[in-house]
Formats: structure tokens, sequence, C-alpha cells
């Protein structure tokens, strides 16, 4: 009985492959959530995630999320909620953060 070889796949990467876990630097980090809503006056974050997503032509694409937690009276535990998120270009050559989320439309 004769068998079947699957050949491996190969990824081919035109600016080479990924790095391993890229990271915006934290100052950057901190200067952008600063101009955006003051994160050193909130007193309810509770975590800040800024999760890479992919990379091309030297711009790296990011997701950052700020967690807040907020107390209800009548509820047993507080509530945690994504309270501001962004998505976002970290251009690696001239350390630049670029705003690239989608506004919601106003309506009239």
């Amino acid at each position: 009985m004769r068998t079947k070889t699957k050949k491996a796949k190969e990824e081919k990467f035109e600016d080479g492959p990924p790095a391993a876990n890229p990271k915006i630097p934290s100052e950057i980090l901190e200067s952008f959530l600063e101009d955006k809503i003051k994160l050193r006056e909130m007193t309810n974050v509770k975590d800040v995630k800024c999760e890479f997503l992919w990379d091309r032509d030297g711009l790296q694409r990011y997701r950052i999320n700020i967690w807040q937690e907020e107390y209800t009276d009548g509820q047993y535990c507080s509530r945690f909620y994504i309270g501001y998120s962004w998505f976002v270009h970290y251009c690696t050559r001239t350390k630049e953060i670029t705003d690239k989320t989608i506004q919601p439309k106003q309506e009239i």
C-alpha cells in the first residue's frame, strides 16, 4: 500500500520573519496615554494591555486596551470592563505612535 507524504508548508516573509515579541517602549506609550486620557489622574484603571498584532514595512500594529474597575451599590463584586481602546501604528524608525482608531459616526 502506498501512502502520501505531506510536504511541510514553508512560510515566506517579504520583510523577514516577524520579531519574537515586539513592544512599544514604555515612555512612548505613557506619553500617548497621557495625551489621550490623562492616565495618571485616573484612579480606577486596573490594567493597560498593549498587544502586538502584526508588522509590515517597519510599521507595527497594536491594540491598546485600558481595563477599568467600577463599584456599584447593591452588587456583590466590582465590574471590570474595557474603558478605552485604540488601534495604533508604531513606526520603529521615527518612534512615533499614530492613532488609527475608527471613530463612531455621530447620530443626527
